[in-house]
């Protein structure tokens, strides 16, 4: 019996546009809390505050620009957990389109790096919705 092993790729079936036209598209920019991931692994979420857009769901249900599609758990929301969220609708934006909030500091994208790190919330919140 012959095994071949072939090598794990990951690889994306859409480009993630620039972050300006990323922002044209969201329907809210959003600090939340999640508070249940329920059996369909959808995000039961409060709102903690509206940065830009309209008042999001109380339910997250997936993921619009996605390789795989899923339940935004699937893509490491968990409950009891804050985040700043961008969302299209009732889905997070963008598999990645999360940044869980401890304190004052966000777990978000580097500039310019394929990398997250912790971060000042207040400018990854200057970044995501400009003046």
């Amino acid at each position: 019996m012959l095994f071949f092993l072939l090598p794990l790729v990951a690889h994306a079936d859409y480009i993630l546009p620039p972050l300006p036209a990323v922002l044209d598209a969201v329907t809210s920019i959003a600090d939340v809390t999640v508070t249940q991931i329920d059996d369909d692994g959808h995000a039961h979420i409060v709102l903690n505050g509206l940065l830009r857009g309209t008042a999001p769901p109380a339910e997250l249900t997936g993921v619009s620009l996605s390789c795989t599609g899923g339940p935004p758990s699937l893509f490491g929301v968990k409950d009891d957990t804050r985040y700043i969220v961008l969302l299209d609708g009732s889905s997070l934006y963008e598999e990645t389109s999360f940044f869980e909030v401890r304190g004052d500091q966000c777990f978000a994208w580097e500039s310019g790096h394929h990398a997250r790190s912790w971060q000042p919330c207040a400018g990854v919140i200057a970044e995501l919705v400009p003046d």
